[in-house]
């Protein structure tokens, strides 16, 4: 069976353009706009990756709620990997993201190919 991914982003295009993609891949795929969108797919679903973008609101205003989401999944002990977006990199919020339990990193724009490398790479 194909692996189910959550992908969220306050970018609606992107999030269209990576389900479109991802589709094409042969991936069950979601997506949510939003952090509050995101905890309801993820209360109702299991998914074995979750892209999150890094610099959206978040429940309390906070622009981090792609980290806001990734120590829910964590604190929740969920399975699934994450891997996180940004378009705005720094090392701290590299560092951050991995020891919080990222599974990879990438940064906007980036390759679909690489993307879908990446994935492959974190179901093995």
């Amino acid at each position: 069976m194909a692996a189910r991914i959550l992908i969220v982003d306050d970018n609606k295009s992107i999030c269209e353009m990576l389900k479109f993609f991802l589709i094409k891949e042969g991936y069950r795929v979601d997506t949510a706009e939003g952090v509050g969108a995101a905890l309801e797919a993820i209360a109702f679903n299991e998914y074995q990756i979750m892209l999150f973008d890094k610099n959206m609101p978040g429940t309390d205003g906070n622009m981090e709620g792609g980290i806001e989401l990734l120590r829910y999944v964590r604190s929740r002990s969920l399975p699934s990997a994450v891997i996180m977006m940004t378009g705005s990199p720094t090392v701290v919020s590299t560092a951050e993201a991995f020891k919080l339990g990222a599974a990879d990193f990438v940064y906007k724009p980036f390759s679909l190919m690489d993307l879908s490398l990446r994935i492959k790479k974190v179901l093995q």
